[in-house]
């Protein structure tokens, strides 16, 4: 009978991917009570380490997220995080206003509302009795 050698971290020893100290986060873009909203997930990211920039009708997101190493004599398993630098550009709609752009970061999560310019907002129009 053959003896199995049962190794606990054999699924964390499986090669990672290598990352180029760049990674790029998860964005998530809605319409909603008349503003365009990106939530984009950036866990782990000082926000003093992010840049918004909105020109020529694009909007920017850059940053950068480093992460500690481990103090003392430790031997690293499995590392999945990446760390490094992280740009997002998106080609805005003609119908936001970017002067009137908000971004706020909670919980890891930057979120940016951008209003959309009140003529390309969805009206009802009234119907008259002729």
């Amino acid at each position: 009978m053959k003896m199995i050698h049962w190794d606990p971290f054999r699924e964390l020893n499986q090669p990672q991917r290598p990352t180029n100290g760049h990674w790029t986060p998860a964005v998530d873009a809605i319409e909603s009570n008349g503003n365009l909203i990106l939530s984009i997930d950036l866990p782990g990211v000082n926000k003093d380490e992010v840049e918004i920039d909105v020109e020529n009708g694009e909007l920017s997101i850059r940053g950068k997220r480093t992460l500690t190493q481990p103090e003392g004599e430790v031997q690293l398993r499995r590392r999945e995080r990446t760390s490094g630098v992280f740009e997002r550009t998106f080609v805005l709609p003609e119908t936001v206003d970017t002067d009137e752009a908000t971004a706020s970061y909670k919980d890891g999560v930057l979120t940016i509302t951008l209003p959309l310019a009140e003529s390309s907002r969805p009206r009802r129009v009234e119907i008259h009795a002729a």
